[in-house]
């Protein structure tokens, strides 16, 4: 059986699409996700904001 998951597209296709994107994120007209540091902070708050909700839930809290 075979469970190779192709590529949606191209590396070729992908490496346009993301100069694409940085050309448009330059010129203001696509929003940055900001630095790693940012993103990574971000998903940090999500996750722990997933836990105490998951956490009150368990507890019958609202």
């Amino acid at each position: 059986m075979d469970n190779t998951v192709g590529r949606y597209c191209t590396i070729e296709e992908s490496l346009k699409q993301s100069c694409i994107e940085m050309k448009l994120m330059r010129e203001g007209k696509l929003p940055s996700n900001g630095s790693w540091r940012e993103m990574f902070r971000r998903i940090e708050e999500e996750a722990r904001a997933e836990e105490e909700a998951e956490e009150r839930a368990k507890n019958g809290e609202q």
